[in-house]
């Protein structure tokens, strides 16, 4: 923890009786506790430089297929051997699991989940039309085609369907 910035500013920021507990409970931290919190840190990290990216105010809409894709590819190089040592047989898939609703990749809601999925029609839709995009439309593979994508963002938004004109 000493080597975190955050932590750190946390630290510094608190009355010298918080300092204690503080100090009391990282000293009782087990080597396999420490190694399970930066197995987190690995596993977390891309979310937040993903949410970053995100709140950035010239972040255009289209590049969010992108950056689901690059999310997505993070967060499973972290889950693997070395995970399931840290944290049992069997927690990779578990996670996995518990994150395959999120990654949808083809915009529709994954059925049976109760989870919101990071892209809907409408990111796919401008990840399409995006004329700066015409690159990575031969390296990333939509699951959906574009008149499904599209006709189902022009319905979402206007409330017209191709199909029922």
């Amino acid at each position: 923890m000493q080597n975190s910035d955050t932590f750190q500013e946390y630290y510094r920021s608190r009355p010298a009786s918080q300092k204690a507990k503080l100090d009391e409970l990282l000293d009782s931290c087990t080597r396999i506790q420490w190694a399970k919190i930066e197995a987190l840190k690995k596993l977390t990290a891309p979310f937040a430089d993903a949410h970053r990216m995100c709140s950035q105010r010239d972040m255009p809409i289209s590049a969010l297929l992108p950056l689901t894709q690059a999310l997505y590819n993070e967060v499973h190089l972290q889950l693997g051997d070395e995970f399931d040592q840290i944290f049992g047989a069997g927690s990779s898939k578990e996670v996995r699991d518990l994150l395959a609703p999120r990654f949808n990749f083809n915009g529709e809601h994954v059925p049976g989940s109760r989870k919101s999925p990071i892209l809907d029609p409408a990111h796919l839709t401008a990840f399409y039309v995006d004329p700066f995009n015409w690159e990575l439309r031969n390296v990333i593979k939509v699951m959906r085609t574009v008149k499904t994508v599209i006709g189902e963002t022009v319905e979402k938004i206007f409330g017209y369907s191709a199909e029922n004109s």
